[in-house]
Formats: structure tokens, C-alpha cells, sequence
């Protein structure tokens, strides 16, 4: 028995039987298929005149029909007699459907384009399963209704042409109808034309199929130069590059999962765009079993090989021609040095976190409903096999078969990507006018973290050169041009201050990184370091602090007159940063040694500060203002009378603290200016500053080269008012490998003070 539309009193048509409607309908089932009123009275009329919005109805069967799809065995559609099916025109310009691409990420709407109308046909079904499978193909494949109450939603969208009747339309998009989960009939529908349907069952599904740059940056010696960076020709190219691209024919990973899902297949000219969507619908029962499998011990192992080849590959179409070259090679030079990051990086996907579920599938959870979790592209020149395979659940298999493209802004990979992908930043953007001579013309190095710098080093200074070739440490302004999961507006950069600190095989570092966290309100964090330090006493720390550069803008200081010298006392912004760079160092280096008690207990004050700067630059006695840009006679002879200690060789010791609590003031001063620098001379003179100022923090006396700059970086702080918190989660100490995380403000002044 067929299908039938019946109109009403205008007549009723049977649905074409060639179409999967009739075509797989059970064995003597028929039913009319009815409409609403409105429907009859505009039958007759060019579906272009439809006004706006009036046919937007429900249809009834007159019968509860079912159809039977095959796979390995067969699933069964049904739809209930009580249950909700519409018929939808949709016009130009309308919103035929939405995915989201990522976490944060905005919908992304798949609209009629013009000239053209869609008629959307929506059943509501519940599934079954034959002869008592779990699942319609083996292990895998869809698995039927596990509460009478779910309805699962199969639509078509079907284009038609704006002189189409409406009652040839309705009765095309009947006659057109394609059911789910088999390739026969993906073929019938026309470029343009839409299959979404829901359903639960497990997937073979993996990752790493893609490969790119989780993130890339400008950098710069000024806030304003990382901001005028982005209008370069290098600035310029790298925001309207593609961050990832794929690589290979074949997941790195793989896993099964269980759960509910969403395909949304659109017929192109070659083939298909198909689309599956997290679903969260609340007409589909979870259970305890949905969820994310790995075969037991599975881990992540990055081969170099392989890295370096798809580093080359990666940088190659990033950039293009001669500059995509260079920077490839010099890139995948140097790839092997973060293998070890990125096994330790992505083994942290599959961890288990809260409620022992993995973190991949943590992740998963706290998405928007209808992320696509994958895109695959088919062409159809090489047949529909490789549709086929993944309508049985086998996404695995069928990204191998020939004609199959897998999108790299699907989201999982871009997750992977985000967490195995290399990190760029580009520095001196200002100085060139030609990509390709501005990657010959820098250097690469790997500063740990998945994070290669690109910056000119022969005759220019930066931060990380006063600390020799191990680069203990670091300090620049930064901004996120573009990354894997998202893309940045230009004239919305977030301008950043970082300050990188790497410990080495160096016990004292270590003991005083964990110091700092604990100062720095962040407990978690140095157990977490002391921790690791117990295990790799010969391991790598490193630690970034990430600060918005507008929280610079609270630091202040007491400005010179402008023929150079200092202002008359009192130097009150002066002395509160002098006085923070002393109760930083009591609580971060502490009273180890008669020296640095004595410092703590009688040079406290910038009154005592000022008593030593007036001896060593003037005289016993002297009135003059403090002058901080002066360090005078400090041969340990001059010394303010009444202050201990009194041998020489301790003084000098002492003093080294002094000094370098008069570097801090200068810190603040050039981080003052340096924040508010034009780009060009006005920031080069500005950084010579604050390259000055950590330079005299670095001193001979003292057990490692960050001695004073981790106290200075917490007395910072303090001063902004700014606290912080880890960004993401810790790594585990108990891994191996280097210990890198990085902090974030958790509460800036504004907000504080609020």
C-alpha cells in the first residue's frame, strides 16, 4: 500500500515510488499523510509567493508507518501516531540549520541562498534493531531506542526552484526523501540538498589526522609595537593564514565512543560534506555506558619522523612559497626538541579526570549542543563505499578509503592540534617589508612548551640574552594573532606581558621557584613543583606568567625633572616600590643568612635605602635626593654611619641586596614608560631601560641569575594588584619530561576594587 499527500478537497497524490518513502516502507503499511488547512488554500500558488512564515506546519499520518533500512542487520524507523512531524518552507536568506565549531565558538548558520526555497520535511521515529543486535553493524553502528519514550528527528531539506508550485514542491520533497544510515539513495539528492538525523549508537572515531599551529603571536619590546605588528606584511600574512591542514589519510589514535550523534550529510557537486554533531537532545535517554573507550595502555608517541615532516609540510602552506620553505626547514630542524612536550601535552586528552571519565571526553561534555565534532568531505568520482562505511560507525576505516577528506576545524581536530601543534611567535615585524627575507633574515629557537620564537639576535638586545644561552628567562609584550580554535580581530588584539622563568638541573632555582608560588597565593602549585622536583631533581621547570599589558598601567614611579636629575625628596611612588621589592624578597627568599636578615631588618625602609644611595654617591651627611639611576662608590667603604654591618666583605654582600631593590625601582620605572611607548626610537630607548634594570638585578653574589627577578615579578604584581591562578590544569609530576604550566589574573585591581 503507498503513501499518500492528501490535500483535501483539492485532491491527494501518491508518493513517488522510486523515493525511500515507498521505496523501504513495510510490508502492507500505507497512510495518508495530511496537512494543515493553510497548506490547501496555497497549493496552487508559485512557492516564491508563499507570504513569510505562513507554512510552517505539522503533518499527520493516518497510520503508523516504519520503514526498514539494511546494514549487517536491519534498522527500523517508526513513526507513533502522537508523534510531531512538520513541514517548513524556508525562503532566501533563511537559516536552514547551525553546527558550532568549538567550545567557544559562535553557531555557524547554513542558509537558503538566493533565488532558491527549501521545503524541509521533519519525522520524529523511534529505532530499532533487528534479530537483537546491540548494535547494526557488529560492534559497531546504531543502536535502537533505549526508552520508549525517544524520538529521534530524521529531516530532509530539499531545494526547489521559486516557480515550483507548492503542491509540486511538497510532493517532490516527498517523492525525494532520503532515509538515513545507507549510501543507495545519497546519490539521488541534487548539490544543495540536505539528510539530518539522530540516533545513538558507538563509532570508531581517533584523531591526529591533522596537523598545524595550536597558536600564533606577535611579539615585541612595547604594547603599542605588538599592536602596529599586525598591519606589517609578515603581520599581515600570518592572520589570514589557515592554522592547520591535513596530513595524512589516517588517525594517529584511536577510540570508540558511545553515545548520541547527529549527522548532517549536504550533497555537493562531487559528493558530500557530512557533519557529525554532539547531540544533547532531551528527547534521547543517556546512560552510564555513553562514553569514550581506548584499548587498555594506550598512550601517545610522537615520531620525530614524522613530526618533522609534517612541521615542513605545515609551515610550507602556512606561509607559502620561498617563506613557508625557509621557515619550514628551520623549523623542522628543531622539531624533534618538542616531541616530548607534545607526548606529554596530548597524553594529557586521555587522563582520566573527574568521575574517571578521560579528558577528551570531559571536554566533549562541556560543549555546545551541535559542535562538529568531525568533517568529512566524499567524492563520489570514487565511489560511495567509504559513506557506506561510515553510516555502519566506522569513521576510522572510511577516512583511509580513497576520496575522503577529513576538515581540520573539525573540532576534535582541532583539539589535537591545540594540544600537539607548535606555537609561533613572531618578533621584529616592524623591521621588514618582505616575509620571505624576514624568516632568512631571523632566527628559530625552541623555548619549551610546543613555543618556537622567531626574532632577530645578531646586534639586538632582548631579556633572555642577559641570561646566556640557557635563557633562564624572558620578558616581552605579546599578542594571540590567531590560533587552531578560534581567529582574532585584528583591531582586538589582547596585548599580554610575559615573563618567563626555566629552572635547569639547579636545586636552589627550584626550591625558590616553589617559594614564589607560595607567595604568589598558589599552594596547589608549588606542591605540585616540590613534587616533581622529588622526582627529576635534575629536571626543567618552567613557568609563565601571562599579564595583560593594561594591568601595567597602575605601576607608577617618581619621573626625573628633565634635565635629568631626580625630583626633591619625597619620592613617595619610589618608596612603595622599593618597599614591595623588600617584603618580596623576605617572603620569597627569607632569612636564610645574617647577610639577608640584615637587609630585611635595617634596609626595610626607602629611608634606609635612601641613607646608602646619598653615602655612596655624595657624602656622610649629604641631603641630597634619593638617586636611583645612580649607583655610586659601592666599594663597600662607604656605608650610611649607624647601619650594620661593619666589615667590608659583608657589606658588600649586603649591598648586593640594596642595589638590587634600586633596580626594581628602575624596573617599574621603564615598565611605566615602556607601557606607554610609541613603536620605534621612543621604544628602543625605553627597553634599553628595562634591559638596564634587570641587567643590575643580575649580580655576581648571588646563586643563580633569577635570584632578584622572581621577587621583582611577584613585588610587580603585588604593586598591579593582580592575583593569579593556573591556566588549564597542572601537569603531573609524577610524568617525567620538563614541568611547564602557565598563570593567569584571576582578579585584576578593577575588579578587586569594584
Amino acid at each position: 500500500m503507498p503513501l499518500t499527500l492528501d490535500f483535501g478537497s483539492v485532491g491527494s497524490v501518491e508518493v513517488a515510488a522510486a523515493g525511500d518513502l515507498s521505496k523501504y516502507l513495510g510490508s502492507g503499511i500505507g497512510s495518508l499523510i495530511t496537512f494543515a488547512p493553510m497548506v490547501a488554500a496555497s497549493l496552487a500558488s508559485p512557492i516564491a509567493n508563499i507570504p513569510a512564515g505562513s507554512v510552517s506546519t505539522t503533518l499527520n499520518f493516518s497510520a503508523s508507518p516504519s520503514w526498514t533500512v539494511a546494514q549487517t542487520v536491519g534498522i527500523t524507523l517508526t513513526v507513533a501516531p502522537e508523534a510531531v512531524c512538520t513541514l517548513t518552507i524556508f525562503k532566501p536568506g533563511d537559516t536552514l540549520l547551525t553546527y558550532t565549531l568549538g567550545e567557544d565558538a559562535q553557531p555557524t548558520p547554513v542558509t537558503v541562498p538566493a533565488a532558491a526555497y527549501y521545503v524541509s520535511i521533519s519525522l520524529q521515529c523511534s529505532l530499532e534493531i533487528d534479530a537483537g543486535a546491540s548494535f547494526s553493524a557488529g560492534q559497531l553502528g546504531v543502536s535502537g531506542n533505549i526508552s520508549s519514550d525517544d524520538q529521534f528527528t530524521i529531516a530532509n531539506y530539499y531545494a526547489v526552484a521559486p516557480s515550483t508550485t507548492l503542491r509540486d514542491a511538497i510532493s517532490q520533497a516527498f517523492g525525494s526523501f532520503v532515509l538515513p544510515f545507507q549510501a543507495d539513495s545519497i546519490q539521488s539528492l541534487s548539490a544543495g540538498d540536505y539528510v539530518d538525523f539522530e540516533f545513538t549508537g558507538k563509532l570508531a572515531l581517533g584523531f591526529g589526522a591533522t596537523y598545524g599551529f595550536s597558536g600564533m603571536f606577535f611579539g615585541a619590546q612595547s604594547g603599542n609595537e605588538v599592536t602596529a605588528s599586525a598591519s606589517t606584511p609578515v603581520g599581515k600574512a600570518v592572520i589570514t593564514a589557515a592554522p592547520s591542514f591535513q596530513v595524512g589519510a589516517g588517525f594517529k589514535l584511536q577510540y570508540t565512543q558511545l553515545g548520541a550523534f547527529r549527522v548532517v550529510t549536504g550533497r555537493t557537486p562531487n559528493g558530500a560534506t557530512l557533519y557529525l554533531l554532539n547531540d544533547t537532545s532531551s528527547q534521547i535517554t543517556a546512560t552510564e555506558d555513553f562514553g569514550i573507550t581506548l584499548n587498555a595502555g594506550v598512550t601517545f608517541k610522537t615520531d620525530v619522523s614524522t613530526l618533522q615532516s609534517e612541521t615542513q609540510t605545515a609551515a610550507q602552506r602556512l606561509l607559502g612559497g620561498a617563506a613557508g620553505t625557509a621557515l619550514g626547514s628551520k623549523l623542522s630542524a628543531l622539531a624533534g626538541q618538542a616531541a616530548g612536550d607534545i607526548d606529554t601535552a596530548v597524553n594529557g586528552l586521555l587522563s582520566k579526570g573527574d568521575g574517571q571519565k578521560i579528558q577528551l571526553e570531559l571536554m566533549q561534555s562541556r560543549l555546545r549542543e551541535n559542535t562538529a565534532l568531525f568533517i568529512y568531505d566524499f567524492d563520489f568520482s570514487a565511489g560511495t563505499s567509504a559513506y557506506e562505511t561510515a553510516m555502519k560507525g566506522d569513521y576510522v576505516t572510511a577516512l583511509s578509503m580513497p576520496g575522503v577528506d577529513l576538515a581540520p576545524n573539525s573540532y576534535i581536530e582541532q583539539l589535537y592540534t591545540s594540544q600537539s601543534g607548535l606555537s609561533l611567535q613572531f618578533f621584529d615585524l616592524l623591521q621588514f617589508q618582505d616575509v620571505t627575507t624576514y624568516i632568512q633574515k631571523t632566527d628559530v629557537t625552541y623555548l619549551g612548551s610546543r613555543t618556537f620564537q622567531i626574532r632577530q639576535t645578531a646586534g639586538v638586545k632582548a631579556i633572555s640574552g642577559l641570561f646566556g644561552k640557557e635563557r633562564e628567562a624572558d620578558l616581552y609584550f605579546i599578542a594571540q594573532c590567531r590560533n587552531v580554535l578560534q581567529s582574532a580581530a585584528v583591531s582586538n588584539l589582547d596585548v599580554r606581558w610575559n615573563a618567563i622563568f626555566t629552572d635547569r638541573n639547579n636545586a636552589s632555582a627550584f626550591d625558590e621557584t616553589r617559594r614564589t608560588l607560595t607567595t604568589l597565593g598558589l599552594p596547589d602549585a608549588a606542591n605540585a613543583v616540590q613534587n616533581y622536583i622529588v622526582r627529576n631533581p635534575n629536571g626543567t621547570i618552567q613557568f609563565t606568567l601571562d599579564i595583560p599589558a593594561s594591568a601595567l598601567g597602575s605601576i607608577d614611579s617618581d619621573d626625573y625633572l628633565p634635565n635629568g636629575k631626580p625630583p626633591a625628596e619625597p619620592h613617595l611612588k619610589d618608596a612603595a616600590n622599593y618597599q614591595a621589592f623588600v617584603r618580596s624578597v623576605a617572603a620569597i627568599i627569607g632569612p636564610v643568612d645574617v647577610i639577608v636578615q640584615t637587609f630585611e631588618q635595617s634596609f626595610a625602609r626607602y629611608a634606609d635605602w635612601l641613607a646608602f644611595n646619598r653615602v655612596v654617591t655624595d657624602q656622610q651627611g649629604s641631603t641630597r635626593p634619593g638617586d636611583r639611576l645612580s649607583e655610586g662608590n659601592t666599594n663597600g667603604d662607604n656605608w650610611p654611619q649607624g647601619y650594620p654591618p661593619a666589615d667590608t666583605a659583608s657589606r658588600l654582600l649586603v649591598q648586593t641586596y640594596i642595589l638590587s631593590g634600586q633596580a626594581f625601582m628602575n624596573f617599574c620605572d621603564s615598565t611605566k614608560k615602556l607601557y606607554r611607548a610609541v613603536p620605534g626610537a621612543d621604544t628602543t630607548a625605553k627597553f634599553q631601560e628595562l634591559y638596564q634594570a634587570v641587567a643590575d638585578m643580575i649580580r655576581d653574589e648571588t646563586p643563580f641569575p633569577t635570584y632578584f627577578l622572581k621577587p621583582s615579578m611577584a613585588a610587580l604584581l603585588a604593586l598591579a594588584n593582580v592575583q593569579l591562578q593556573v591556566s588549564g590544569a597542572l601537569p603531573d609530576p609524577s610524568a617525567g619530561g620538563n614541568f611547564a604550566f602557565e598563570l593567569q589574573p584571576a582578579v585584576l585591581a578593577a575588579a578587586m576594587t569594584a
